[in-house]
């Protein structure tokens, strides 16, 4: 894993790509790495010299981290990649966060909502307006449904020009601005944005969702848990892991020898459609 598994969409894809694995005889070995390619490096010979049947990689987001490491993947017989926001050509499994957070977009905007915010976008979807992600999808949506998209009411995770976070920001922007000069409503990048977004909200004596709405990512246990329970766009992790851990199966089985040709001939991507579970931080139901 490419990432710290403190994030809770992810401790998740863990725990279920284990439970699959184990359901079908395998043992999951399992490194993490938090995105820094030397470990990735690492990591994979150590699973060369273990003679591992499939390797399992992600979040693998970009062509470039693709590149860096296609001659450590092209050693392994069966690989998929998940987590991938730039098409790699290597067997993959992609969320559709783009099309959720459109679907954020427009059931708030749907909920009478003109002016939406987004909190805890990473700085670097901000600065690229290509790639598929929340952002892109955010801001689509805000422009083809005609609402003003205004570059303050986009909160990122870190400030790359100060040494404060998202948190942060988000306080400051609600301790200088008027209401009226403010989001009604708030689409997160995730669910713990989102929930933390509400307790900044508490703190100024700021209703939820009668005063602001918000809109999570993820909809992880946490949602059902905030007071009050979360709206948010996810996926059904059991759909997808059983895909994964079918795709690194059914590439062992056309490759059962690895003879330095690259196993990612034919490589296959499978599309996972989000879905929006409206709860009350967003009004209620439609």
């Amino acid at each position: 894993f490419r990432v710290e598994l403190t994030e809770p969409w992810y401790a998740n894809v863990a725990q279920t790509i284990q439970q699959k694995c184990h359901e079908k005889g395998y043992y999951l070995n399992l490194v993490v790495t938090k995105g820094n390619l030397e470990d990735d490096r690492k990591a994979l010979d150590f699973f060369r010299e273990l003679r591992v049947g499939g390797v399992i990689v992600g979040p693998l987001w970009h062509l470039n981290e693709y590149n860096a490491l296609r001659d450590w993947l092209v050693q392994h017989k069966a690989v998929v990649a998940f987590g991938v926001i730039e098409d790699v050509p290597i067997n993959r499994a992609k969320l559709d966060l783009y099309a959720g957070a459109q679907m954020a977009v427009e059931h708030l905007a749907s909920k009478g909502h003109r002016k939406i915010g987004f909190f805890g976008t990473p700085l670097s979807e901000m600065n690229n307006y290509i790639l598929k992600t929340r952002h892109t999808g955010f801001c689509e949506k805000m422009r083809i449904l005609g609402l003003d998209l205004r570059k303050e009411w986009i909160i990122p995770t870190i400030d790359g020009e100060h040494p404060c976070d998202g948190i942060m920001k988000m306080e400051k922007l609600l301790d200088t601005h008027f209401a009226d000069d403010l989001p009604t409503a708030w689409f997160c990048q995730n669910d713990v944005f989102a929930a933390k977004l509400i307790n900044i909200l508490r703190k100024r004596n700021l209703r939820v969702p009668e005063d602001i709405a918000i809109v999570g990512f993820d909809n992880q246990p946490l949602a059902e848990l905030t007071s009050p329970p979360l709206s948010s766009v996810g996926f059904n992790v059991d759909v997808y892991v059983d895909t994964i851990v079918e795709m690194v199966f059914e590439a062992m089985e056309m490759n059962p020898e690895s003879n330095g040709a690259s196993p990612f001939i034919n490589a296959k991507t499978k599309t996972f459609l989000p879905e929006l579970v409206i709860r009350e931080s967003s009004g209620g139901t439609l």
